[in-house]
């Protein structure tokens, strides 16, 4: 059984891969490419660098580190990392599962998780990292107390809890919503309760939570320090959503939560064959949330024994409160933000069902069971979700532009973000455009680095002579602000949708 799990695996696998393949890089997965060939270069502390508002450093980076040292700077290094995280991610879902792990349970929840459309492959490429840690974590949790009292408390699965909890919250914040703060909220609804045997062990989790996100936070502050890296300011002002925008917040997330299980219905064709599956792919999303709100309703009444399902709920709520009441879902990028709700509730549906022993029980006091539904309903979730894909990667406006600018050895210049890093990296290194914007002060157009993934040592470049600038792009990057600030070019090329404006070389000073 271990074997075809494993050959099963492996088949999915190659799946997703290809399924990644089809979605194109961005500026910011370009950008964890060029820090983990920075850190293999010998820059560990990534000195120099200006980061995001968190730094990635113990959750995202250590995959696309693989990724480098198999691909070295290159969209496959991107793709790699991706993968391997999503992948990781599935499995660790699926180890999550409560009672023996046979082909039945495997059935079901490929079924549930395993094939993801499209939105979701686009959301569930950042921050996966953490809910990487976050679920190893739980499996750590659920391991140090089987049997339900301090005694079962394994040290080295505790220790090693602790430095998850610390690499997590030295990488990426989402920790705390997502695990710490479900953790605390357990362990003190289980102490107060005073009804739970396993008091003294509730009292270790709760130390060893609250030690390792200190710890994290004083890593993470020792290695800012120490390498001399900047996150950027603005995760410092953020602010609590307006009360009057929470309609439209709550909207919006509603809309990318039905994405996410592919079931939104915008533009969908009402006689389609994707609309006949709809209802089966809502039907999911309905019975996670029943699922969670049974898990929660067993919690508030005292019973904790079902730790992992009570863990998984509480940080879905927490995750969910965070993304509502601060500005974090803005548009169809905030996916990322709950990319793994959907593994998630296939593993508390599947937890449920296993507690309940649904595939048991009986229909209307009949002798059939609810397999008799389970499996149908389940089939057509798989037959829904597997498509096929394409053998060959999506080419993006980015990638073309790299050949251009590199055919026509054009190393060094400047670009707005989105274009910048995306560049760089899908032209091997070869083509060096960096990050620039500009802003108006007092009349006067100003130019300067655009400090999100970048290195102030970037733009001590003598030799940078051609700017790029996207048409349609929201970005300061544009004709009329380079005109201004730096004057007229020598000479424009043109690659639709992009202008390349040359100037002499050191003319352009950021």
């Amino acid at each position: 059984m271990a074997g075809l799990i494993g050959l099963l695996f492996g088949i999915y696998g190659i799946w997703l891969f290809f399924a990644f393949a089809q979605v194109p890089m961005d500026s910011d997965f370009a950008s964890l490419v060029l820090i983990a060939q920075d850190i293999l270069d010998g820059n560990y502390l990534l000195s120099d660098w200006n980061l995001t508002g968190a730094t990635f450093l113990f959750s995202e980076v250590p995959f696309y580190l693989i990724g480098v040292l198999l691909f070295g700077v290159s969209t496959k290094a991107y793709l790699a990392a991706s993968w391997l995280m999503a992948l990781v991610l599935f499995l660790l879902g699926f180890l999550t599962l409560k009672g023996r792990k046979g082909f039945l349970q495997l059935f079901l929840y490929f079924a549930l998780a395993a094939f993801p459309g499209t939105f979701l492959i686009y959301s569930a490429r950042a921050h996966v990292g953490i809910f990487v840690l976050c679920f190893l974590a739980l499996l750590c949790l659920d391991a140090s107390a089987r049997k339900n009292d301090a005694e079962s408390f394994n040290v080295g699965t505790g220790l090693f809890y602790f430095l998850l909890i610390v690499l997590g919250t030295a990488s990426d914040l989402f920790i705390i919503p997502v695990l710490v703060l479900p953790v605390l909220i357990y362990c003190f609804r289980g102490i107060l309760s005073n009804r739970d045997q396993s008091v003294r062990l509730l009292w270790k989790w709760l130390g060893i939570t609250l030690a390792g996100v200190l710890t994290g936070w004083l890593l993470e502050r020792l290695i800012l320090s120490a390498g001399g890296a900047e996150l950027n300011s603005r995760i410092g002002v953020v602010e609590f959503t307006p009360l009057a925008s929470i309609p439209q917040t709550l909207q919006l997330f509603t809309g990318l939560l039905l994405e996410l299980f592919n079931a939104g219905w915008d533009g969908l064709r009402v006689f389609s064959i994707q609309s006949v599956f709809l209802p089966f792919r809502i039907a999911v999303l309905v019975l996670g949330i029943w699922a969670l709100v049974r898990s929660l309703k067993e919690f508030a009444s005292g019973n904790l024994e079902d730790r992992i399902s009570i863990l998984i709920s509480l940080g879905i709520v927490c995750q969910t409160g965070l993304l509502i009441f601060l500005p974090f879902v803005t548009g169809r990028s905030a996916g990322r933000y709950f990319s793994y709700f959907p593994i998630a509730f296939a593993v508390l549906i599947l937890r449920r069902i296993e507690k309940d022993d649904w595939l048991n029980r009986k229909i209307c006091q009949g002798q059939g069971t609810l397999k008799a539904l389970i499996f149908p309903f389940a089939l057509i979730l798989l037959i829904s979700g597997i498509r096929p894909l394409p053998a060959t990667r999506i080419v993006s406006p980015q990638d073309q532009l790299a050949t251009f600018l590199r055919e026509r050895q054009l190393t060094d210049g400047y670009a707005d973000f989105w274009q910048a890093n995306h560049v760089a990296v899908a032209s091997e290194g070869s083509v060096r455009p960096r990050a620039i914007s500009f802003d108006a002060v007092d009349g006067a157009v100003n130019l300067h680095p655009d400090n999100w993934f970048n290195k102030n040592s970037w733009y001590q470049n003598p030799q940078a002579n051609f700017i790029v600038v996207m048409d349609g792009s929201p970005s300061s990057v544009n004709e009329s602000n380079i005109r201004k600030y730096i004057g007229t070019p020598q000479e424009t090329l043109r690659l639709a949708p992009y202008s390349i404006y040359l100037f002499p070389e050191g003319s352009i000073q950021p």
